[in-house]
């Protein structure tokens, strides 16, 4: 997230902006959203949400899908199944980008949307000197 506000600032501001505050404004303001999302979501009536792990959803993205179409009473599941598998075959060139997580950088998160990182059970991502010859060959 960091990186993303670090290259569209750039782009669209229209006056210097602190780093500082830039990272603080965009730590309280993901705090509020999900504190919103955590209370309101339970006034949403059951099978008008659905939430998705982005883990699950790379790891087994057809499974989560059906899931989805399921949990959310979705029609015609049949006959949307071939062509999401035919464009998920378009990405099996795709490489996301591979970020180094510091320790003062999950820290930070841990002080500021702890809260949701419980929630939801994420932990840090394990950290990796370097590639392994499988994470050359997977996507």
């Amino acid at each position: 997230m960091t990186n993303l506000y670090r290259h569209v600032l750039t782009v669209c501001q229209l006056d210097d902006a602190d780093p500082e505050e830039v990272v603080a404004s965009m730590l309280d303001s993901y705090a509020a959203m999900m504190r919103r999302y955590m209370r309101d979501r339970e006034s949403i009536p059951k099978g008008h949400l659905a939430e998705v792990r982005f883990e699950d959803l790379e790891r087994a993205p057809m499974a989560d899908l059906e899931r989805l179409y399921d949990e959310l009473a979705l029609p015609d599941w049949e006959q949307a199944r071939q062509p999401m598998a035919d464009y998920l075959g378009t990405l099996s060139g795709y490489r996301k980008n591979a970020y180094r997580i510091d320790p003062e950088t999950i820290d930070l998160v841990d002080r500021n949307w702890g809260f949701t990182v419980k929630a939801w059970d994420y932990r840090p991502p394990k950290q990796r000197s370097t590639k392994t010859k499988q994470e050359d060959t997977n996507p």
